[in-house]
């Protein structure tokens, strides 16, 4: 197949599917899920303190949901005192609870995924080469800027807001909301005063000291 497409049509069928596949799976940059909000209480009159659910964006937790007639979910429950993070994988569970103390950081930030300014520096060099050898067709044209719109896209649709929470016994948790659908729930300033409301709890939790050591007086 490929000995009939030129080498332009090659290169822009794999990168178009390379595209495909990050919406398909729809993972980060840290191996998380890409999360679409469920659930999002928090504060004072909350039972409990913190309860947050959200479920993976993309078709491929979608299709082994419906393949194994169970829901894939990631939560974070919270209190005075401890957090309580699971997060289903496709395959695997992950758990992990984070005891509150002054030590506990919590960091929110937008991140957006690098790699489209590669792909647009490396589609408009090959243009700019075919068009100096007088070689560029409309067809080939045509076929970077489409490229490069379908890239926009997916980056678009991979723009996150990532909030991390490390524990002081090496214990970290990362939680990427997806930009793209967060309007339907919440707002980025949603997941900015959750971070705050955290912090808070963790100043007036108690200090975990070291194994072995014992809290100066």
């Amino acid at each position: 197949m490929f000995a009939l497409l030129g080498l332009a049509d090659v290169i822009a069928f794999l990168t178009l599917g390379a595209m495909l596949m990050l919406l398909f799976v729809g993972r980060t940059r840290h191996g998380g899920h890409i999360l679409k909000p469920l659930e999002f209480d928090f504060g004072p009159m909350s039972f409990p303190l913190i309860n947050i659910e959200a479920r993976p964006v993309g078709a491929l937790p979608r299709l082994i949901e419906f393949i194994f007639a169970r829901e894939i979910r990631t939560t974070l429950e919270g209190n005075e005192t401890t957090l309580t993070y699971r997060a289903d994988g496709l395959w695997e569970t992950e758990h992990s609870v984070i005891a509150l103390s002054p030590d506990t950081t919590v960091h929110v930030k937008e991140r957006q995924p690098h790699w489209y300014l590669t792909l647009t520096a490396v589609n408009a060099f090959l243009l700019i080469v075919y068009a100096g050898a007088g070689t560029l067709t409309a067809r080939g044209a045509v076929t970077g800027v489409m490229i490069a719109a379908a890239g926009a896209v997916v980056c678009g649709l991979q723009r996150t807001i990532d909030l991390t929470i490390e524990g002081n016994r090496g214990t970290a948790v990362v939680m990427s909301f997806s930009l793209f659908t967060m309007g339907e729930k919440i707002t980025s300033e949603d997941v900015r005063d959750l971070a705050d409301f955290i912090r808070k709890l963790a100043m007036n939790a108690p200090r975990h000291e070291p194994h072995g050591q014992v809290p100066a007086a």
